[in-house]
């Protein structure tokens, strides 16, 4: 933690809850090895979801979605992109722009479960 100073400790209060612990694994390589795992279990967890949504929609919803989808990456991309630039290339921005990326993720799941929550009880039947 110490290599990354107030920045890393301003950084953990701003990403999610559940990657924060990351900022406190030690060096560089054990915060990059931590935010890259829980960063695939979300992206797991959020590619889970997001089949399950495409089982109950229709055609045009489905577009709806799958556009929404390719949006939405371009634009945690961006963001994630943005936030890694604040570091001017130091050690920080790896694992900034990994807990920007499972932070989103965490959003977007959040979104879709409280969005297709009504169509998601159906596959509950």
């Amino acid at each position: 933690m110490a290599a990354f100073g107030l920045a890393g400790s301003a950084l953990a209060d701003s990403t999610s809850s559940r990657a924060s612990p990351c900022w406190s694994k030690g060096g560089t390589f054990d915060i990059v090895e931590c935010f890259s795992k829980v960063g695939a279990q979300s992206d797991v967890e959020l590619n889970s979801l997001y089949g399950k949504i495409t089982r109950v929609l229709g055609p045009e919803d489905l577009r709806q979605l799958q556009n929404s989808e390719r949006l939405w990456v371009a634009y945690r991309d961006a963001t994630c992109k943005a936030e890694k630039s604040l570091w001017n290339g130091g050690t920080g921005g790896n694992p900034a722009y990994l807990a920007c990326v499972d932070d989103e993720t965490r959003h977007r799941l959040d979104y879709l479960q409280t969005t297709y929550r009504l169509r998601l009880q159906k596959l509950e039947l």
